[in-house]
């Protein structure tokens, strides 16, 4: 928790690295315009595994989680937009603090004559 209030150089990095696999993994790779749902699921279910920068960005992870619970809310059907992004704002090697990404997360369940629609920014 000391590298939120003090970033390190290590951090930094850490926080990048792992932010750009999120935005990876919600929105889709420069190579991907949309991720793949089954993969997508399974990135979130496993991203200790798959992202050990996170742990670094995300000691306890119950700031994590509800992200990932919304993100799957929909399933195959929810989109996430990205609305918020540090790294993009400044040139990465310039970064002074922690990279920052926010999304906007879209989903819509219809049930028989209902219909709900989740919006989380």
């Amino acid at each position: 928790m000391r590298s939120i209030m003090n970033p390190g150089q290590q951090s930094i990095q850490d926080s990048i690295v792992f932010n750009e696999w999120l935005k990876d993994v919600l929105v889709g790779s420069p190579t991907t315009s949309t991720p793949d749902a089954k993969q997508y699921l399974e990135d979130l279910i496993h991203w200790e595994d798959r992202i050990p920068e996170g742990r670094m960005c995300h000691p306890r992870e119950e700031h994590l989680l509800p992200l990932f619970v919304a993100a799957t809310a929909g399933g195959n059907e929810g989109q996430a937009k990205l609305i918020f992004d540090t790294t993009a704002q400044s040139s990465m090697n310039m970064l002074s603090a922690h990279a920052v990404t926010g999304y906007l997360l879209s989903v819509t369940l219809t049930k028989g004559t209902w219909t709900c629609t989740i919006s989380l920014p």
